[in-house]
């Protein structure tokens, strides 16, 4: 199972999958109850020369002040917010590396796992830091959301 197909999961409004890479961010945005993708992209080089793309209806590429993942999380959410509209975001889906002995199927995220997630962190130490922190980014931004993760 994808990232997107647990987010679909849900019937109440649109789904958001992310995916977090040692220097990138990648995104999309899925209709409600299906699979239809809005739009999606990616904020590639995190660091002093961060780019984001969006493809849509109308494709854009924007340089970002984007100097950490945490940076870059705040503009795509930003994207998502607007993107969305008056639309409820139902559920959020997430790319994790690592799932360590305990899991290995996808699963929703609820405060025990993410705590050993963080237990995960030696495991992949360039990796599972910025996918976290996506997870509480995401979880900030959209509270009561329901968040998915789905492991290598």
């Amino acid at each position: 199972m994808t990232a997107q197909e647990a987010a679909v999961g849900t019937r109440n409004g649109s789904s958001l999958t992310l995916n977090a890479g040692s220097s990138s961010i990648k995104f999309a945005l899925f209709f409600a109850c299906g699979t239809r993708r809005l739009w999606s992209g990616a904020v590639d080089r995190i660091g002093p020369d961060a780019r984001l793309v969006v493809h849509s209806a109308k494709s854009t590429a924007t340089q970002i002040t984007a100097p950490d993942h945490a940076s870059a999380i705040k503009c795509v959410l930003v994207c998502v917010r607007e993107a969305l509209g008056s639309d409820r975001l139902g559920a959020i889906g997430h790319r994790i590396v690592h799932g360590g002995p305990d899991f290995c199927a996808a699963r929703r995220l609820d405060a025990a796992t993410i705590a050993t997630l963080h237990r995960l962190v030696p495991l992949d130490p360039d990796h599972m830091p910025p996918e976290l922190a996506l997870v509480a980014a995401a979880g900030r931004q959209f509270p009561g959301t329901p968040q998915y993760a789905c492991f290598d």
